[in-house]
């Protein structure tokens, strides 16, 4: 069966499905990039729909390897990325594609986030007006429990780790890269 999705034919045999369950299988490198065929059509079936999020979940997890050499190969901004792979941007993917290609790495940052923490803060001095920024300007440092520190360091990161400012030469404000970082939602 063939499904016409933005001019783009996509065989539905892409979906491996057995009864209403979408199979699990683990991507290793040789098996995803010697199936192209497969992950060329799943990736295009992605680009135009967003459910069952299951398939979704599944399709996204098969082509992650294959997504990775893409993008080194091929990709020169965000921009194209996220064209080619809107689903990037769906909640969860990102760290989905995180622990498909990096499985024993993915909680590293986390495990040892006790090392690093102050050293993030000590750095985060250095910027001008950093307490201001981030609304902690009558707040003693010294006075903070260790759980707050580790909080407070990684809401200075990207004080510290700004990108570049859209359409603009140079950086981003402080401001555009606080709300790019992480979008906090109740």
């Amino acid at each position: 069966m063939l499904i016409s999705c933005a001019g783009s034919m996509v065989l539905q045999r892409c979906c491996r499905t057995t009864g209403d369950r979408v199979s699990r299988r683990a991507p290793t490198l040789q098996a995803d990039l010697e199936n192209k065929e497969e992950l060329v059509m799943m990736t295009e079936w992605l680009k135009c729909n967003m459910e069952p999020r299951e398939k979704v979940l599944d399709f996204m997890r098969q082509t992650a390897v294959y997504r990775q050499q893409q993008i080194k190969d091929h990709s020169t901004n965000i921009s194209d990325i996220l064209k080619e792979y809107p689903r990037l941007l769906d909640r969860g993917m990102i760290e989905q594609d995180f622990s498909v290609l990096w499985p024993e790495h993915e909680d590293h940052l986390y495990e040892k986030w006790d090392l690093y923490y102050n050293g993030i803060i000590e750095y985060g001095k250095q910027v001008e007006n950093w307490q201001g920024i981030l609304g902690l300007e009558y707040v003693n440092l010294e006075s903070l429990s260790i759980d707050k520190k580790k909080t407070l360091a990684f809401f200075l990161l990207p004080v510290i780790l700004r990108g570049k400012g859209k359409g603009k030469k140079g950086l981003c404000s402080v401001k555009e890269a606080i709300t790019s970082f992480v979008d906090i939602q109740p």
